[in-house]
């Protein structure tokens, strides 16, 4: 049995590819298999009884002793550890090694075995990871696209350095185990959560999603979104990729394309329109004037329809005024003010029936940078649609809150509502459900709204009523120079 076991002992010392050698106490080299010697480009006559220490390069033998005290003298065994060896060409090369306690019948120690492997290969491999590694992140630290590695639960695992400056935080490792709810709107995150969340169940991609994003400082920006899974050696998907492109600046374009194609078509007519209207309805109005004064003592028929005549060639002089505005650009001028002034003001400037109750539910506002002119001019409008949608009487609700990063500004009447086929196209220019006004009121709104990175939407049921929400960003003062939407010169009251 023990001749046996010497023997399988001997075959696999022999066949192995790892190196086994034995040293005595006295840190000479006993024997060892061939696969040692070959690392080493010695023979195995020439190695045996060499100093093992001899064959360990200075900057390790420190190494081996305090593990040969610390670790095989204390427990009778080392940890697995690697170190480097000295060739016979004079050559180092890198291997891992454990190394055990042999005891004599007694128990004394009289020499140690190792096992040494050779990763010459795995350093190499190392190596190139490594410097794989340094390639892609000066990748990432250089590229101006937002890059960003996710776990399966959407908590960040890696960012660059501009994702780290688009969500506000200085360092991208402070971003490590957070997620979008730390640093974006609810709803915003809450959709990123699910788009992510079918990424990883399906193991489809999202390529080129279009979003509008709110940066800390208040900065609104359109972002084009791919998102790929990540999975293991045996495909099973342990993540997500994210790359984010900026395309504020291609939004603003396209933007102004449109524009500048429905305001060369508006301006053509307002200009027709001025040369061949605004004229003759002056000549008319002036008519009127003189007519009433003449006739002042006549039938009040005859004065009554007079005053008719002047109203409604005012309410058309408005409307060419209207297309003459929307065609002019002015951007907002931004200036720290109080909200609820602003809408204090336009409330008090409207004419509001005795038959409509108003109701102002100011909330606790911050200061905030906006044009206070264009914006009371839009509370005007939506204040003067409102009464128009009440003209049985009702109740006018409005209402302004702080929501994180923003302010929400709502309007809520209880008129005749708007259609829901309607609904769609209430801010597309020319649109109008009023048998006076050319629908440019809301179109004007909107683009004033834009102009400041807000938004407006509208909810209605017909017979309940409608509510027009405006939402603003607190802006801080260094995007208020930020406004990259330019906006029209604001109407009053006809949509």
């Amino acid at each position: 049995m023990v001749e046996d076991a010497a023997e399988r002992y001997r075959v696999l010392c022999e066949t192995i590819t790892d190196g086994i050698v034995s040293i005595d106490m006295d840190g000479r080299l006993v024997e060892c298999n061939q696969a040692f010697a070959d690392m080493l480009g010695y023979s195995r006559e020439e190695l045996k009884h060499s100093a093992y220490r001899e064959l360990t390069p200075e900057q390790w033998r420190e190494t081996d002793d305090n593990i040969l005290k610390e670790q095989i003298m204390k427990r009778g065994y080392s940890d697995e550890y690697e170190k480097e060896y000295i060739r016979k060409d004079g050559n180092l090369f890198p291997v891992s090694l454990r190394a055990w306690l042999i005891r004599d019948e007694a128990g004394r120690p009289k020499g140690m075995r190792a096992i040494i492997r050779n990763i010459t290969e795995r350093k190499k491999m190392e190596n190139e990871r490594g410097n794989e590694r340094d390639l892609l992140q000066a990748l990432m630290d250089n590229i101006p696209d937002a890059i960003y590695f996710k776990d399966v639960n959407s908590r960040f695992t890696r960012t660059n350095l501009a994702h780290a400056e688009m969500i506000g935080v200085n360092d991208p490792k402070a971003a490590i185990g957070k997620t979008d709810l730390d640093y974006y709107s609810e709803e915003f995150a809450r959709e990123a959560y699910a788009d992510e969340k079918k990424i990883v169940k399906t193991g489809t991609p999202l390529i080129n999603k279009v979003e509008k994003i709110r940066r800390p400082n208040g900065y609104a920006q359109w972002v084009s979104a791919t998102k790929v899974p990540i999975k293991d050696e045996e495909g099973k998907i342990v993540g997500i990729v994210g790359i984010s492109r900026d395309i504020t600046e291609l939004k603003r374009l396209q933007e102004e394309l449109l524009k500048s194609e429905r305001l060369a078509a508006i301006g053509q007519l307002a200009s027709a329109v001025g040369h061949e209207i605004r004229n003759p309805l002056g000549v008319i109005k002036n008519s009127v004037y003189f007519l009433g004064l003449r006739l002042k003592d006549t039938d009040g028929k005859v004065t009554k329809h007079l005053r008719i005549i002047e109203k409604e060639v005012n309410s058309a002089n408005l409307i060419v005024g209207d297309l003459l505005d929307f065609a002019r650009r002015k951007p907002p001028v931004l200036q720290e003010t109080d909200l609820n002034e602003i809408l204090r003001t336009a409330a008090s400037d409207s004419f509001i029936p005795g038959n409509i109750k108003l109701a102002m539910k100011p909330g606790e506002m911050p200061r905030m940078f906006l044009d206070q002119e264009q914006l009371r001019r839009v509370f005007l409008n939506i204040i003067l649609n409102a009464v128009q949608a009440m003209p049985d009487g009702g109740k006018l609700t409005i209402q302004t809150s702080k929501h994180d990063d923003s302010v929400r500004i709502e309007f809520t009447d209880t008129g005749v509502g708007i259609p829901e086929e309607n609904l769609p196209k209430l801010f597309t220019p020319l649109f109008s459900t009023k048998a006076k006004g050319i629908g440019l009121g809301l179109t004007v709104c909107k683009q004033i709204i834009e102009a400041h990175d807000g938004n407006i939407t509208v909810k209605s049921k017909v017979g309940e009523g409608s509510t027009f929400t405006i939402e603003l960003p607190i802006r801080t003062d260094e995007a208020r120079e930020r406004s990259t939407l330019p906006a029209e010169l604001p109407l009053e009251g006809r949509c």
